[in-house]
C-alpha cells in the first residue's frame, strides 16, 4: 500500500470514529483528506456524503455518493444513501429508483426495504410498502424498525390486531423502543383497553420523557377517564416539547372550555384560527380535529376549507384500498341499473349505546317500512348497553365491524349490497371516515354525529331541515342538503312519573330555576356574561348545571362572583340515568341554550320533559341545532334574533312565571303533535329523502346483486 493510501485509510477511520462522537464538520474534514488523498476512495466518498447529509448540505452530499457511484457502481449504500437525499428534497420518485436501484445490487439491504417502504408509504401505495417491511423482516426477523413501520402502516388502515402484534414484536426486539410503546398504547386505547394503554404511555415516557407525542396520547387518554387537570398538565407538556403539533393545541384549547378555565380565551380562539389557517395553507400531511372548530367561534369557511382538508388526506390515503374495492364491487353488480325492491339502508356509528347520538336515534330504525326498505347497522365500538339492543332489535342486518380493517368493513358493506349508507360519526371520536373514503356504496351521506360538511366527493348528501342548514350555510357545505320538512330529529321517550322535589337537589323552593345541562365545554365566558345578567334581573332566581368531578365547578363559582353572582346560586346537579335524568327537568323552569354550540340531544331531552328551551341560532350548524329543535316543538317564539333578545326574554319570563307556565302548557300539549315528538313520522320523511337521493342518482353507481 501507497503511503498516500496508507494515510487516507488512516483519515478514514479518524473520520468514521468522529462522526460516531457526533463531531460532523471535524468528520467531513478528515473523510474530504482521505478522499483528497485518495481521489479513487469510494467508501470515502460515499462516509463524506452522509455526513454532509446530516449537516443539512444536501448539494455536496449528492455529488459525493454520484462520484462514489462512478467509482464503485455496484456500492449499494451509494444508492440506498443518495436515496434519502432525494427524499429529503421531496424528489419521491427519484428516491424510490435508488432503493430499488440497491436492492437489486444487494438483494438482502435490510435498511434499503426500510427505507423504500417509508416512500411507497407517502405515496399511499400500501400494498407495495407492506410486501416492502415484510421483506425486510424476513431477511432480520429481529429488526425492531421493520416491525415499528409495518405497525405503523396498519395503524393507517384500522388494521388493530396486526398493529399490535407488529408493536409488540418491535418492543421484543428491542425493549426500550419508546415509541413503539406509544404507538401500542394508542391502537390499545383503540380497542377499549385504557388500563393497559395508560401502563404503555407511561412506560414510554419512562423511556424517553421528553416524547411530546406520548404526553399527548396519555393527556388524551386521562381526558377520556375524567381526569381534566392529569390531562392538562400532560398536554402542556406536549406542546412545551413540540409547540407546532396544532392537534395537540386543539386538544388544549377544549380542555381550557371542560374546565371552564377562560384565561386568555380571545387570544386563544385568534390563535386557533390563525394556526388553523395557515396548517390549511401548507404542504404538511397531518391531519386536523375538525370537531374541535365548533366549540370556538370560529368563521364557517374556516370549517369548510378544515373538512376540505381532511377528506382530501383521506382519499389519498385510501387510493389504492379504494381501486382495490372497485375491483370486488365490479363482481357483486348487475350491469342494470333498475332499482331494487328495496333500498338497503346502512348506518354506521360508534354511538349505538348510552351515548347522545344513541339515545335520540334509537327508536327510528323500528320505524322503517319493511316494504320498501332493509336496514343495516354497523357498529364501530366493541361495547353494548340497552341502547344497543334496542337499535339492534330495530335493525334487519347489525354488525360488529370494530375490528375489521376499514377495507374489511367497506368489503362487507359492499358484499351486503348497501344502497345508501349513512355515517353517524363523521370526524368524530371512534368515527371511521375512512371506510366512506373507499366508497363502499352508491350513495353515502352525513347525518345527526357530525355536525359540520365532510368536504369530500366520497359523501354526496347532508341530511337537516331549514332551521339546522340555513341556505348561507349550505353554500359552505361539499355535500348537498337533503332538506327534511320538520327538525333533524325526532324522539319520544316515557319518562318516569315520580314524585319528586326540589329540596332533593338541593334548589330553592320559590324563585325561577333556570337550567343548562349542556357540557361544560359548551359554555364559553360570552355565554356565562348573560346568563350573569339574567340572574342579576331575576332575584331569587338560580343556574342549574350539570356537575362535573374536575376543577369547572369551582371555576364557574368563580366567574359567577366575577360578575357579582353569589355563587351558591350556581347549583350543580349529580349524573343519573337517562330516565331519572329526564324526570328530573321537571323541576326546571326554563332551559337557557349555549351560543357557540347548542343543545342537541339535551334540548330535545329538556322538551320531552316539559321545559321550554331559550335559543339563539348562529351561522353554523351546532349554533342552529337549538332553534331546529324548537321548531320540531312547535315553539317558534323560543327562538331569538339576538344576545339582547335572548337576555331580555329570558329575565322576562323568570319574573313572570305564569307566563312560562303557559308555554309549558303549549309544550305539553304539543306533545301530542309536534314533530320533534313523532318518530314515526319523521322516519317517513326520512325515507322521503333516501328515495329522492336514490332516484337523483347517476346510473352507473346502481345495481348490486342481491
Amino acid at each position: 500500500m501507497s503511503d498516500h493510501k496508507q494515510a487516507a485509510q488512516i483519515y478514514f477511520q479518524e473520520g468514521k470514529l468522529l462522526k460516531q462522537q457526533g463531531e460532523l464538520e471535524r468528520a467531513a474534514g478528515y473523510f474530504r483528506s482521505a478522499v483528497r488523498l485518495q481521489p479513487d476512495f469510494a467508501a470515502a466518498h460515499n462516509n463524506l456524503g452522509t455526513t454532509l447529509q446530516a449537516l443539512g448540505k444536501l448539494d455536496e452530499a449528492v455529488a459525493c455518493f454520484q462520484e462514489a457511484i462512478r467509482l464503485k457502481p455496484h456500492l449499494a449504500a451509494s444508492y440506498c444513501n443518495l436515496a434519502a437525499v432525494w427524499q429529503m428534497r421531496g424528489e419521491v420518485d427519484a428516491a424510490i429508483a435508488g432503493c430499488l436501484q440497491a436492492i437489486r445490487l444487494q438483494p438482502d439491504f435490510v435498511l434499503a426495504y426500510g427505507n423504500l417502504g417509508k416512500l411507497l408509504v407517502a405515496q399511499g401505495r400500501m400494498e407495495e410498502a407492506e410486501r416492502c417491511y415484510q421483506q425486510a423482516i424476513a431477511i432480520k426477523p429481529n429488526w425492531a424498525e421493520a416491525h415499528f413501520q409495518l405497525g405503523n402502516l396498519y395503524w393507517r388502515q384500522k388494521r388493530v390486531e396486526e398493529t399490535i402484534a407488529c408493536f409488540r414484536a418491535a418492543i421484543r426486539s428491542t425493549p426500550d423502543f419508546a415509541a413503539a410503546y406509544n404507538g401500542l398504547g394508542v391502537a390499545l386505547q383503540s380497542r377499549g383497553e385504557m388500563d393497559l394503554a395508560e401502563v404503555t404511555f407511561r412506560k414510554a415516557l419512562k423511556l424517553q420523557p421528553d416524547l411530546g407525542e406520548a404526553h399527548a396520547n396519555l393527556g388524551t387518554l386521562l381526558e377520556f377517564q375524567g381526569k381534566l387537570e392529569e390531562a392538562f398538565s400532560c398536554m402542556e407538556r406536549s406542546l412545551a416539547l413540540n409547540p407546532e403539533a396544532i392537534d395537540v393545541f386543539y386538544r388544549f384549547s377544549l380542555l381550557h372550555l371542560r374546565l371552564c378555565d377562560w384565561r386568555g380565551y380571545d387570544e386563544m380562539v385568534r390563535e386557533l384560527i390563525s394556526r388553523t389557517e395557515a396548517h390549511l395553507n401548507s404542504d404538511k400531511q397531518v391531519g386536523l380535529s375538525p370537531l374541535t372548530l365548533n366549540f370556538f367561534p370560529v368563521p364557517v369557511a374556516v370549517h369548510a376549507a378544515a373538512g376540505t382538508y381532511c377528506a382530501k388526506l383521506l382519499s389519498q390515503s385510501a387510493s389504492e384500498d379504494k381501486r382495490r374495492l372497485s375491483q370486488f364491487k365490479s363482481q357483486l353488480k348487475k350491469p342494470s341499473a333498475a332499482t331494487p325492491a328495496k333500498l338497503r339502508i346502512g348506518y354506521v356509528s360508534p354511538d349505538f349505546r348510552s351515548h347522545p347520538v344513541g339515545f335520540l336515534i334509537h327508536e327510528i330504525f323500528q320505524h322503517h317500512s319493511r316494504d320498501e326498505f332493509e336496514v343495516y347497522g354497523y357498529y364501530l365500538v366493541d361495547k353494548e348497553d340497552e341502547i344497543t339492543a334496542s337499535i339492534r332489535a330495530g335493525c334487519d342486518v347489525f354488525v360488529d365491524i370494530s375490528r375489521m380493517s376499514s377495507e374489511e368493513a367497506a368489503r362487507r358493506i359492499a358484499a351486503d349490497g348497501i344502497d345508501i349508507l349513512v355515517d353517524l360519526a363523521g370526524y368524530t371520536t371512534h368515527s371511521r371516515p375512512e371506510i366512506f373514503a373507499l366508497q363502499p356504496a352508491p350513495i353515502q351521506c352525513i347525518y345527526l354525529g357530525y355536525p359540520d360538511t365532510m368536504g369530500g366527493e366520497f359523501i354526496q348528501y347532508m341530511i337537516g331541515d331549514k332551521w339546522l342548514i340555513s341556505e348561507e350555510l349550505a353554500g359552505c357545505c361539499a355535500e348537498k342538503v337533503a332538506y327534511l320538512p320538520h327538525g333533524f330529529v325526532a324522539s319520544h321517550v316515557e319518562i318516569s312519573q315520580k314524585a319528586i322535589a326540589r329540596a332533593e337537589f338541593g334548589l330553592p323552593a320559590d324563585g325561577a330555576v333556570f337550567c343548562c345541562f349542556n357540557r361544560h365545554e359548551k359554555i364559553d365566558p360570552q355565554v356565562f356574561d348573560v346568563w350573569a345578567r339574567i340572574l342579576q334581573g331575576v332575584p331569587g332566581s338560580v343556574l342549574w348545571l350539570s356537575e362535573s368531578a374536575n376543577a369547572s365547578n369551582e371555576n364557574l363559582r368563580r366567574e359567577a362572583v366575577k360578575r357579582g353572582v353569589a355563587e351558591n346560586r350556581l347549583v350543580f346537579a349529580k349524573n343519573l340515568p337517562m330516565l331519572e335524568y329526564l324526570a328530573r327537568y321537571r323541576l326546571a323552569d326554563l332551559f337557557l341554550d349555549t351560543f357557540v354550540y347548542n343543545a342537541g340531544a339535551t334540548a330535545a331531552g329538556a322538551l320531552q320533559a316539559g321545559v321550554p328551551v331559550l335559543t339563539l341560532p348562529g351561522k353554523t350548524y351546532v349554533s342552529r341545532m337549538g332553534a331546529s329543535v324548537c321548531a320540531a316543538a312547535l315553539l317558534p317564539e323560543m327562538i331569538c334574533s339576538s344576545r339582547e333578545e335572548y337576555e331580555r326574554r329570558a329575565v322576562h319570563l323568570g319574573n313572570n312565571l305564569d307566563e312560562l307556565a303557559a308555554i309549558r302548557r303549549k309544550l305539553a300539549k304539543n306533545s301530542s303533535s309536534a314533530p320533534l315528538f313523532n318518530p314515526r313520522q319523521f322516519v317517513q320523511h326520512l325515507e322521503d329523502a333516501f328515495r329522492n337521493m336514490w332516484d337523483n342518482q347517476k346510473p352507473p353507481e346502481t345495481g348490486f346483486l342481491r
